[in-house]
This record gives structure tokens, sequence and C-alpha cells, in this order.
């Protein structure tokens, strides 16, 4: 019952290989009888882009791992440089960027893994809430004086939300 194909479907962008090496060479130490999910999540622990596996065993000596990735929400634009990020304030550094997502305008660029709390971790819980079809027609999301939370259409109306309470019943409305 030892582990000896693996099969890894999902993982794309600049750090696929790695992810898959990473991957692979954990599962190679297991059985099909005994598939260790923390060593998974371990392997895959360096690569903020992954959200998690799903696991399946192919008796007697296969392994399919879905790599479940992280979508950006939104990028952040720290003047020069644009950072996506994930729905949960996970920096994507690695992830290839599209210009149709909304930005959040941040006066320094994010250090570390996650977003810290502020305004602009308030601005990605707003784009989180969203139905994700419309994000394109978003094109910033900031906090005005007065509104709150507005996010700005593009070629279209500002849209206040306040405070970042019930962001889901928000959008419905």
């Amino acid at each position: 019952v030892g582990v000896d194909r693996v099969i890894i479907n999902g993982a794309s962008g600049a750090d696929a290989g790695e992810i898959r090496s990473a991957l692979r060479s954990a599962a190679r130490n297991m059985t099909t009888l005994d598939v260790q999910m923390n060593q998974l999540r371990t392997a895959v622990a360096p690569f903020p882009e992954v959200k998690r596996l799903e696991v399946r065993t192919e008796f007697p000596h296969r392994v399919v791992i879905d790599v479940i990735e992280q979508r950006p929400v939104a990028l952040l634009d720290a003047g020069t440089r644009q950072i996506p990020v994930a729905s949960d304030g996970t920096i994507l550094r690695s992830v290839p960027v599209s210009s149709s997502l909304p930005t959040i305008p941040v006066s320094v660029p994010p250090v570390g893994r996650h977003l810290p709390a502020g305004r602009a971790a308030s601005a990605v819980a707003l784009l989180a809430a969203a139905p994700y079809q419309l994000l394109p027609k978003i094109s910033q999301v900031t906090a005005v004086a007065g509104h709150g939370l507005t996010a700005q259409l593009r070629n279209g109306p500002s849209i206040y939300f306040g405070d970042t309470t019930l962001l889901t019943a928000k959008w419905m409305a």
C-alpha cells in the first residue's frame, strides 16, 4: 500500500513546480491506508497561495491531491507596486495579478503574509463579501469621511457601505 504514484491537480502560478515537488515528496513517505494530512499541510505551508488540500487515495498505490488555491479579491496599491490579496487578508505576492481587480490604496506595502487589521483589511472584507463576478466592475475601495467604506464602480457611482457589519446583506441590498 506504499504510495508510488502521486497525482497533483490545481497548482498554478510561479510556485506551482515547488508546490508539486513538496507535495510529491511528502506523499511518497505515506501509504494509501495512512495519509498524513498534517505532513501535506506542512509541505505547502511556505506557499500562501495554497488555501487547502483535498486528498483521496486509489488503492493500492496512488494518491490524488487537489490543491485549492486562494483567489485574489483586490490589489493593494502602494504607488509603484500592486500586491494581490485574498479574501482572508493573505498577501499573495507570487500570484499573477489581473488589472480588472479593484484596488485598495495603501501608503506602505504590507509586511508579512497577512494584512494587519485596519482600513485596508476592512476594504478586503468588503470585497470578500461581494459576489466574485462583481469584482471587475469595482475600480477601488476606500474609506470616505462621513460615508465609511466606499466602493467606486468603474464608469459608475460610488456605493457607500459605512462600517464592516452585515456586508453580505449590504451587497444584496
